[in-house]
């Protein structure tokens, strides 16, 4: 399986951020194991890497000029086969919906965008809420809510939509269905000072 994983900036120099972390440690836990990762990033390619790292653009500016990219790549190349895409914010999954062929598009919330953009920028706030939220969401196979606000948020905007949460001191990332073969991905991960740690035979949440 290729698990497809954006990420806005270059992942040999990532700047400090929970979502590198997690990102990081879910392609480590999911290397050992077997599977491609790949990185949707900005910079250079580089063929020794431990992940394959494929630039969306040079350099962008801020997120909105990451997704722009991402959008445009997704316009230009086929996704492979047997593939999900990992989308950490709103932003990549609405990039992200429309690649082809049609893959699982899991959004992973490290928190909702809405709040934070309405209190500081309610204008902009107002058009991601009606257009780029729902999108996003409406066409993700699951959303994966990281805190208790992102499972509040999103259960009670999109109810049909399905809906895990995770905690971060014992985290499971589990029942990502691939689209052909319905195969399970389990990545538990424990986050220990702003770094992933992956666990051998962690207990299975109830």
């Amino acid at each position: 399986m290729r698990v497809v994983i954006p990420v806005s900036g270059n992942p040999l120099s990532p700047r400090p951020s929970g979502i590198m972390a997690f990102s990081f440690g879910l392609a480590g836990y999911l290397k050992k194991r077997g599977h491609t990762v790949e990185f949707l990033c900005v910079g250079s390619a580089t063929p020794d890497s431990a992940f394959q790292l494929t630039p969306v653009a040079a350099r962008v500016r801020g997120e909105v000029g990451f997704a722009l990219a991402l959008r445009k790549f997704t316009r230009r190349h086929t996704l492979p086969e047997n593939s999900i895409v990992l989308a950490n914010s709103e932003l990549h999954a609405w990039a992200t919906r429309r690649w082809a062929p049609p893959a699982p598009l899991v959004l992973v919330s490290h928190g909702p965008s809405y709040p934070t953009l309405a209190a500081r920028r309610p204008l902009i706030a107002l058009l991601f809420r009606r257009i780029i939220e729902p999108r996003a969401a409406r066409a993700s196979r699951k959303i994966i809510a990281v805190d208790r606000d992102a499972e509040r948020y999103f259960r009670d905007r999109y109810p049909t939509i399905p809906l895990q949460r995770i905690l971060p001191e014992a985290a499971v990332l589990d029942d990502v269905l691939n689209a052909e073969r319905a195969l399970r991905l389990l990545v538990p991960f424990k986050l220990v000072d702003r770094s992933v740690r992956c666990q051998s035979n962690p207990p299975r949440s109830r």
